[in-house]
């Protein structure tokens, strides 16, 4: 009898535990209206995913016990998108996920850094466009512009699809730049502390590699090649 109890008891905690961690990770949505912005950065973590509208809105889904923390802050048309600070000993042991989803109408910038993932669902359409991933981060666009400028480092990797007339590439501290499914005219790239780029160029392309940095070119493009080190290296593949 003692033994028939004692397992009734052990069943009920089990499923009070197992209810309660339920409860714990139930999702919520929060739907976020905004001003008008034509900058993005998303940082700590954050998935944000862009769609490419004729209205600027927000859709938050994350932890009911986190989705308050998000924080949509537009500074002069910047809009970033990050965690509330929290204070104490929870903010070093709250474990906090999110996914953002953002419709915008145009963007000349686009940021990503601290383990965030920035990634398109449709072509972003920009005469310009500036692409900065730091930190960990990833990066997944399909875009369409005349002039892409894009940064990496410290092991944050971008990837790049669709079009870009002229695109200038600086990556370092081990970030990879992935730009072969990008049609490019005339490229710029510098490579550099273990980097590494890949990028299609049918033009012209001037590239830099140094301190193990790799730059691999793809197409019938004329190398202009300048002040590559023995330690980095610039082929042309496929």
């Amino acid at each position: 009898m003692k033994t028939h109890s004692l397992t009734k008891k052990l069943c009920l905690l089990f499923t009070l535990v197992t209810l309660g961690t339920f409860i714990v990770k139930a999702q919520s949505t929060k739907n976020v209206s905004l001003n008008s912005f034509n900058s993005v950065s998303v940082s700590a973590g954050i998935q944000l995913i862009i769609t490419q509208s004729n209205s600027e809105s927000a859709r938050i889904e994350a932890n009911s016990n986190n989705i308050d923390d998000v924080v949509l802050e537009n500074s002069g048309g910047r809009l970033n998108v990050k965690w509330k600070k929290l204070d104490g000993f929870f903010s070093k042991n709250r474990n906090r996920e999110a996914k953002v989803y953002l419709n915008y109408k145009n963007l000349n910038s686009v940021s990503a850094s601290s383990g965030s993932l920035l990634k398109s669902t449709n072509v972003l359409k920009a005469d310009r466009l500036s692409v900065d991933v730091s930190s960990g981060a990833n990066l997944n666009l399909q875009l369409a512009c005349n002039n892409l400028e894009v940064n990496t480092s410290s092991g944050s990797n971008a990837k790049l699809s669709g079009s870009a007339k002229n695109i200038a590439i600086d990556s370092s501290s081990g970030s990879t730049v992935s730009a072969v499914e990008t049609n490019t005219e005339y490229a710029k790239a510098q490579a550099s502390s273990g980097a590494n780029i890949r990028v299609s160029v049918s033009k012209g392309i001037e590239a830099s590699a140094s301190s193990g940095g790799n730059i691999n070119y793809k197409g019938d493009a004329a190398l202009n090649k300048k002040g590559s080190s023995r330690s980095g290296s610039v082929n042309k593949i496929g």
